[in-house]
């Protein structure tokens, strides 16, 4: 028994128009009716040469009125129908694009970090904005020329066949002669497109991560090899598009040679009839005008036929990405989260990504409401990969987290993570006001709340800075400092008032005086509340009301700070390597 045949999949420019043109069909018959108008004009020019010529020779004076007129009245119709076509037709592309963005932004938001540890962040840019603009250009020519310039051919062939059908029969062969060798060179650079963005993409996050990371490169003298490397992506890209436009270009020796020969052919053919007295002047006349106007939408389809192959390929990236699964999905029957009392259990948790060993192991906890734990250990023990499973950034390989002894998949993801404040290790802030960025732990809080959250995160430099809650925080919060981009962060959390709050080591970078002033802040911030705090540094670890020491992905001790410095030689290791670093680095301050 032999299997069907695999259905081909659908044009992904058809896909695109199905999924985002319906809303504007409305439009289009609009643009389109004026195309008629456009074309019926243009097909015109032919007709009234050729009753021109003929009038003139018989001596007939009013034509020199009645042309001229027709003339102005031909392309005052023309050009306002050119006006408003280009008009809809900019209107439906540029919604399109705009709705094909935005689309493609909310998707890529939705993905969950094991989906977006699959690309680099600028890849992701580069598909947003770059691969759309290529669908841009394809969807107005679309939308407007093609449309138009095809039924300009159409008008002016009609035209030609109801001046001289024989010689219309030349122009139809010629011209079709020519369709193949076009569309095959499309063909051909739709694979090349696809290369074209892949690279862009790459190039793209090679210059940013040289830009962010200039003062390494400096350090280390970087400064060659990064530009060689980079000079290697740009020739790789010019390779590329350059092939694109070489193949593109050999559409006009093509058309501009079969218009020689159409040319060519009509003055021996139409000459020969002319001199037999089976043709006039006239139809000749009219005949060469209809074909040198047709010259023009003809080459612009021709053109198209490139254009719309890089759409194409641009339109199968960005499908892929609008169609990846998210990772994480909020389950058919998932319910809202009430706030918690705080209680997370941990149930023979084990976790391992897609490719490699386990990250957690038979991780089995138990933290009680308001209750303060820390995790210590080596750096790759899997304590930030727990939090990240608290916060539902993966699902467990294996066993189940609760919250009040619900699953935490039972909620949605939106409503779990509300009641949930981080503060990491590296505070991200937006570009925007001190007041977006604080506001975002609870957007519609108001002035008052705000300032009360920046005065309990002590963060008091905000009345210092001339414009206050307005100031502008730069690009990942530049014009801050570390310490006062932490205690943003921080005021952030204490506005969201969460019923758990997750901190990553957030003092680890700052100077001794930030570190009093936030660990003060967090004293207040976390007094009754779950807390779970990812710890490199003592005074981190005293506070906490549990210790839980991790190694290979497992809990191997756990207790108060006393009990484990009599009990665990392990955590006296890590104690006394802190105190090391700690005496190294006030030495280095010295």
């Amino acid at each position: 028994m032999t299997s069907a045949p695999p259905v081909p999949a659908r044009h992904p420019i058809r896909r695109l128009i199905q999924r985002w043109g319906p809303k504007h069909a409305r439009t289009f018959v609009i643009a389109n009716l004026l195309v008629v108008v456009i074309a019926g004009a243009t097909a015109g020019y032919p007709l009234l040469i050729d009753y021109l010529v003929d009038a003139l020779q018989a001596r007939e004076r009013l034509v020199l009125v009645t042309v001229p007129i027709a003339v102005l009245l031909l392309t005052l119709a023309k050009g306002a129908a050119l006006y408003a076509q280009t008009v809809l037709v900019s209107r439906i592309a540029q919604r399109m694009i705009a709705d094909i963005r935005a689309d493609l932004y909310t998707a890529i938001l939705r993905f969950d970090l094991g989906v977006l540890a699959g690309d680099r962040a600028v890849s992701l840019q580069a598909r947003v904005l770059h691969d759309t603009n290529l669908l841009n250009a394809s969807l107005t020519q679309m939308a407007g020329r093609v449309p138009r310039d095809a039924l300009t051919c159409a008008a002016l062939l009609g035209s030609v066949i109801y001046l001289d059908w024989v010689l219309s029969l030349i122009v139809i062969a010629v011209y079709g002669i020519n369709v193949r060798p076009v569309l095959s060179i499309g063909r051909r650079t739709r694979s090349t497109t696809t290369d074209v963005q892949a690279h862009y993409g790459a190039l793209s996050s090679f210059l940013a991560e040289t830009f962010q990371g200039m003062r390494t490169v400096r350090a280390f003298n970087l400064g060659t090899a990064r530009s060689q490397q980079g000079k290697s992506l740009i020739e790789r890209l010019y390779a590329l598009q350059y092939a694109i436009e070489r193949r593109r270009a050999q559409l006009s020796p093509l058309l501009e040679f079969g218009g020689g020969v159409v040319v060519a052919l009509i003055i021996v053919v139409a000459g020969w009839r002319i001199l037999e007295g089976s043709s006039t002047i006239g139809a000749f006349s009219g005949f060469v005008s209809a074909v040198l106007l047709a010259l023009r939408p003809a080459r612009a389809l021709a053109d198209f036929s490139v254009t719309f192959q890089q759409a194409a390929s641009a339109a199968e990236r960005v499908f892929e990405k609008l169609e990846q699964p998210p990772g994480l999905v909020d389950r058919p029957d998932a319910r809202d989260c009430p706030r918690p009392e705080g209680e997370i259990r941990f149930e023979n948790v084990g976790f391992r990504y897609t490719e490699g060993g386990s990250v957690l192991r038979d991780v089995n906890l138990v933290i009680r409401p308001g209750e303060r734990v820390a995790l210590v250990g080596p750096s790759g023990a899997g304590k930030t990969t727990l939090i990240n499973l608290v916060l539902r950034m993966f699902d467990p390989s294996e066993g189940r987290i609760l919250l009040d002894r619900a699953d935490i998949r039972e909620f949605t993801l939106e409503s779990l993570r509300s009641h949930f404040g981080l503060v990491a290790q590296e505070a991200t802030l937006f570009h925007g006001s001190l007041r977006d960025n604080v506001e975002m732990g609870r957007p519609g809080a108001g002035d008052a709340a705000i300032r009360e959250a920046l005065l309990a995160a002590a963060a008091d430099f905000v009345d210092t800075l001339p414009d206050g809650l307005d100031t502008v925080v730069g690009d990942q919060g530049d014009r801050l400092s570390g310490g006062e981009r932490q205690r943003v962060a921080l005021a952030r959390a204490i506005l969201r008032d969460p019923a758990v709050l997750i901190l990553d080591e957030p003092t680890s970078a700052l100077d001794a005086e930030s570190e009093h002033r936030i660990q003060e802040a967090l004293g207040r911030l976390t007094a009754g509340r779950t807390t779970i705090t990812i710890a490199h540094r003592l005074s981190t670890v005293v506070r906490a009301d549990r210790i839980l020491l991790m190694e290979g992905g497992t809990i191997v001790d756990q207790g108060t700070h006393a009990a484990l410095m009599a009990q665990s030689a392990p955590y006296r290791r890590l104690v006394e390597l802190q105190a090391v670093r700690s005496e190294d680095r006030s030495l280095g301050t010295a």
